[in-house]
């Protein structure tokens, strides 16, 4: 109460007691403490930027187009892809699958008579 009066009437500054002081720094360090710990996890956490390629894609093919260009269109789509498979070591290839099953993949007869599933026309 004395020094609320004190302070009043502007006749001395007080003093802080020093447990009062001790505790506005400690504050003060684990508020600094906190920005950083904030700042690092944001770092950690910020995503990282990865520029991207610009890839060029295809016109759309209006609908309006003739015939012939709409096939055309189909047509080199039908030979990338086919350049594709031709060209990507990951595809099985018909023939590799032909080399490694002993078997025609093309015959069905085949096929039917090694798993039992023949049709019986004995009717």
């Amino acid at each position: 109460m004395i020094r609320l009066i004190l302070r009043l009437l502007n006749i001395r500054d007080y003093e802080g007691c020093k447990s009062c002081e001790t505790l506005k720094q400690q504050l003060a360090l684990v508020n600094e403490e906190r920005e950083r710990l904030t700042s690092t996890i944001l770092n950690l956490v910020k995503p990282q930027v990865i520029p991207q390629q610009v890839t060029q894609t295809a016109p759309l093919v209006q609908s309006v187009s003739t015939f012939s260009r709409r096939r055309a269109e189909l047509e080199k789509s039908e030979r990338t892809k086919e350049r594709i498979v031709k060209t990507s070591p990951l595809i099985a290839k018909v023939e590799d699958v032909k080399l490694s099953s002993g078997l025609d993949v093309n015959s069905v007869e085949e096929l039917e008579k090694e798993l039992g599933l023949e049709e019986k026309t004995n009717a």
